[in-house]
Parts: C-alpha cells; sequence; structure tokens
C-alpha cells in the first residue's frame, strides 16, 4: 500500500500521455516542482479534467509509486483564468511567471515558491490590481522568486523579499525601481544559463 500525500497545487504545465491519461506539471507546496500523471483524465466522463486546468489551483491527493508521481483526486480551489476573467492583463502576468518557474525549476524542490506565488494570487484577489500594478507586481514577483532560488543578490535596500510584504505601498516603491529590478531579471536569467 502506498502512502497518499495531500497538498495544494498549480497546474502550470499539462501534456498527453496516451488516449486516456495525462501528465501535469505541478507546483506543490509541500513537494516543490513535480510531474504527475492522471489516468482516464482525457474520457468524457473524468471528473479530475475540470479541475485539472491549466494555471488552476487545486487541492490535490498524490502518490509516489516506481512509475513517479500519480494523481488520485483533486479538488478545485481557483483558476487563474476565472478569478481574473476582467482582468487579462493579470491572468498574463501569471501565465508568464509559471512560465518562467518552469525554465528556472529543475525538478523537485521544497522551497516557497509555491508560498510566493499564491501570495501573489491572494493579494490580487483581495485587492484592485490596476495595469500599471501589475506591472510592478509582476516584476515583485520574478524577484523574489529568483532570490528564493539564488539567483538575485544585492536590491534597494527598500524593496522587501518578505513574502508577507505585499501591499499596494510596496508596488509604489517597486515601480520607483522598476528600471533598475528589471536590470537584475535580466542579468539573474542571463546567468542562469537556462
Amino acid at each position: 500500500m502506498h502512502h497518499l500525500y495531500h497538498t495544494e497545487a498549480f497546474v502550470i504545465g499539462a501534456f498527453p500521455k496516451n488516449e486516456t491519461a495525462m501528465s501535469f506539471l505541478l507546483l506543490t507546496k509541500e513537494y516543490g516542482l513535480i510531474y504527475a500523471s492522471a489516468q482516464g483524465i482525457r474520457s468524457s466522463a473524468s471528473k479530475l479534467k475540470y479541475v485539472l486546468q491549466l494555471y488552476s489551483l487545486a487541492q490535490v491527493t498524490i502518490v509516489h509509486g516506481k512509475a513517479g508521481w500519480k494523481i488520485t483526486t483533486a479538488l478545485p480551489l481557483a483558476n487563474i483564468y476565472y478569478l481574473f476573467v476582467s482582468k487579462p492583463y493579470l491572468q498574463t502576468l501569471f501565465a508568464r511567471v509559471f512560465l518562467l518557474t518552469k525554465r528556472l525549476v529543475l525538478g523537485e524542490e521544497a522551497s516557497k515558491l509555491f508560498a510566493i506565488c499564491r501570495a501573489a494570487v491572494t493579494f490580487c484577489e483581495s485587492r484592485e490590481v490596476t495595469l500599471e500594478d501589475s506591472r510592478s507586481l509582476e516584476v515583485l514577483l520574478v524577484v523574489r522568486i529568483l532570490h528564493e532560488l539564488g539567483y538575485v543578490g544585492d536590491l534597494p535596500k527598500d524593496i522587501s523579499l518578505n513574502n508577507e510584504d505585499w501591499s499596494s505601498e510596496h508596488l509604489s516603491k517597486v515601480s520607483e525601481h522598476h528600471m533598475t529590478l528589471v536590470e537584475v531579471i535580466n542579468q539573474a536569467i542571463a546567468e542562469s544559463q537556462l
């Protein structure tokens, strides 16, 4: 008997595996970035296919077997597309951030990446985020992800890397240092060689 693991996860990738199965790239709370497969998800009777949509947030139950992780159940928590249907710029922001995460994270790493992304989604849900704010939010989110992965060193002193600090005031500080932070991001991505 295999042990069942319960965790929250963002679905940041989905790939057909065979006629009825799919593999998913999950950014999980406890286990980092993992590939997990789901059997029968492509059949018309599958209940999981509506929960495991790209860029959705779900409570998943996974099991680790000989062939890797398998998804046994999933409950929907949110979907970036539906949360921000009236704000396509936020949909695009999170899609770009998840693509960057896929590019930079190479395997199972238990880290704070999930918490960083979850806090950003929660911030956007709880406040009116304008297009201008979203630019600063994206820069801050990417800087925090790169810092967590060890790619970013020194930053301006008034830029907080504390994941609890998501506020309009902090976004204003990020906006003031926008060009400097974009240079830091570009340099970090270039130095990653990924």
